[in-house]
């Protein structure tokens, strides 16, 4: 995480990430066809991703996702944490977690 403020959250990006067994599991989890059941289509205001920069801008609605459970997802280094964040966030979202 490069920076957030409630609302807006951006983060930079390691190439490496696209190559991590685990990182590419734990994305592919949540299935993005259940998106927008629940408030997960409004939370989320816009994305701006810079490639040059190597960046991802996320500004969201802090009364739907909780500014909190996103800092503590980009900043905890427990693999355990990271699932459960995740599995939150997803929840709040609206989005289902596959099986």
């Amino acid at each position: 995480m490069a920076h957030h403020i409630p609302g807006r959250i951006r983060v930079k990006l390691n190439p490496d990430l696209l190559c991590d067994p685990k990182a590419l599991a734990l994305a592919g989890s949540v299935d993005l066809g259940s998106w927008g059941n629940g408030n997960g289509a409004s939370a989320i205001i816009k994305t701006r991703l810079n490639l040059k920069a190597g960046s991802l801008v996320v500004d969201y609605d802090p009364n739907l996702l909780e500014p909190g459970l996103i800092g503590e997802l980009f900043s905890s280094s427990d693999p355990g944490r990271v699932e459960q964040l995740v599995e939150k966030l997803a929840d709040l979202l609206g989005l289902k977690i596959k099986s």
